[in-house]
């Protein structure tokens, strides 16, 4: 089991978790990997690199890294080359849940990398019902919508988000919390919409503009092979806080956020049953609502060209709503924004300039998010496009913002997914969506093959009626097509 990016580059590369719509993993630096006395940039900072954690700790008047325990389950022998077991129960290091595969086992598909929040492709718990959600995550009466999954925002998700987001609304009144932290959100109760297990809990303990609060992000097994993922959760029962601070695997608190002004700290490989119904929390009232994520681990979600350069969420994320029976998914449907339904969370096309392109050499990076940029379907409306630029993708003449367009059927801006290898596209009368104004004129043009690379550059003026050739200072972005 390969440890995953996310949670090495989460603690490094100081990632924002803002508190406006999404939890983010972008960030404006990555730091060089540590070597025990090297020198690092941040006091507290933590990254594991190749299976060993290292922390940035004070030494006289220099900052260096030092090892530090990486909280255990790690191993090989039996536990790291058993096959799976008939009867659910793995043989596991003590303290560790037996209905799990311990960490560093080698027997997970390739596509997939452990996490946090979604640490086995195996199926877990009892097979799944048809319908296995069975309770409402909240009062559907009390949200305002729900965003469907696809939505992108450089500076919190660049990428196409693989979780809904539950919009609770503005506040009715005025009202702070006990911190003095202005509520941005009406705050409503979340509760189990399945009996499910809690597996992992990271503890956001934010301070932000001199007040200090507290949020939470949770991930559960539900059944065979479905997790759920929630965040800007507050007020979560005792006994989750309880099971966190006893869980075997403790990846320490870090500093992160892209002004440092939130500590994450990680609680893995938790087993607390958790009855459907219950109350696991509030909104935080800081944020937009509420996230809720699914993710089926039984195979990667159809057309994502690289699942493996990506977190389960990422690339096995499906619609949680189909897993509600028809009348309970019919309420859920109906508060979904727009017109494209659950979302579109994969806009890849082999061989087209169509879908997610990841920074050259970046790879391992994915979860940077604003390294990269997408040229996707729009999340809300199946009739326009989205051109989505990183705060970091630094690309000349054309800034990090989310571009939206109505595609044409030929001549210039053009669906993506028919721009063919060799060919120059042209975009103009792009709308930035931040503001509604108008953006820049965009060229790309990509070549195809088992690693696929596409040039894309910003300019001014309309495009020509004919493109034929690219403007200088474009920059190369990449992608691998692990599919064949």
């Amino acid at each position: 089991m390969r440890r995953s990016p996310l949670l090495s580059l989460i603690i490094a590369a100081l990632l924002t978790v803002p508190a406006g719509i999404a939890v983010s993993t972008s960030a404006t630096a990555a730091p060089k990997p540590p070597k025990q006395g090297a020198p690092c940039p941040k006091e507290g900072l933590v990254w594991e690199n190749k299976g060993e954690l290292f922390k940035c700790v004070k030494k006289g008047k220099k900052l260096v890294w030092q090892k530090m325990k990486s909280g255990g389950g790690g191993g090989g022998g039996e536990y790291a080359t058993q096959p799976v077991p008939a009867d659910g129960k793995w043989k596991v290091p003590p303290g560790f849940p037996d209905d799990l595969p311990p960490v560093g086992w080698q027997g997970e598909p390739k596509w997939f990398i452990s996490n946090w929040d979604v640490p086995t492709a195996q199926s877990v718990g009892p097979a799944c019902s048809e319908y296995p959600l069975t309770h409402l995550a909240t009062d559907l009466d009390a949200l305002d919508s729900i965003t469907p999954q696809g939505f992108m925002q450089p500076g919190s998700h660049a990428m196409p988000v693989p979780h809904m987001y539950y919009n609770t609304g503005s506040p009715t009144g005025s009202g702070k919390d006990p911190n003095g932290v202005t509520y941005n959100s009406e705050i409503v109760d979340v509760f189990a919409p399945a009996d499910m297990v809690l597996r992992g809990l990271v503890q956001q303990n934010v301070e932000r503009g001199g007040a200090k609060f507290t949020e939470y992000m949770m991930a559960f097994s539900v059944c065979g092979n479905l997790w759920m993922f929630t965040a800007h959760i507050d007020n979560i029962p005792g006994t989750f806080l309880a099971a966190a601070k006893a869980s075997p695997r403790q990846n320490g608190c870090a500093a992160a956020g892209q002004t440092g002004d939130t500590q994450d700290c990680f609680y893995e490989y938790l087993r607390l049953p958790i009855k459907a119904g219950t109350k696991i929390g509030t909104s935080s009232g800081r944020a937009h609502g509420f996230d809720f994520g699914f993710t089926d681990t039984s195979r990667p979600v159809p057309g994502k060209l690289d699942p493996g350069a990506f977190s389960p969420r990422w690339s096995a994320g499906v619609c949680h709503a189909r897993y509600y029976a028809p009348t309970l998914r019919a309420k859920i449907e109906a508060k979904i924004d727009g017109n494209n339904g659950c979302g579109q969370l994969v806009s890849d096309v082999a061989g087209t300039a169509a879908g997610m392109w990841l920074a050259q050499g970046k790879r391992s990076m994915s979860q940077v998010e604003d390294y990269h940029i997408a040229l996707a379907k729009h999340w809300a409306d199946k009739d326009r496009l989205a051109v989505s630029i990183g705060t970091n993708a630094s690309i000349p003449g054309l800034p990090s913002g989310l571009y939206e367009l109505s595609p044409t059927t030929s001549g210039n801006n053009r669906a993506f997914s028919s721009v063919k290898p060799g060919e120059i596209a042209c975009y103009d009368r792009l709308v930035l969506r931040r503001g509604m104004v108008p953006g820049p004129t965009v060229y790309i043009t990509m070549q195809t093959g088992s690693l696929e690379t596409i040039r894309i550059v910003g300019t001014t003026g309309a495009c020509p009626a004919t493109p034929t050739t690219m403007p200088g200072g474009a920059k190369t972005f990449e992608r691998r097509n692990t599919l064949g």
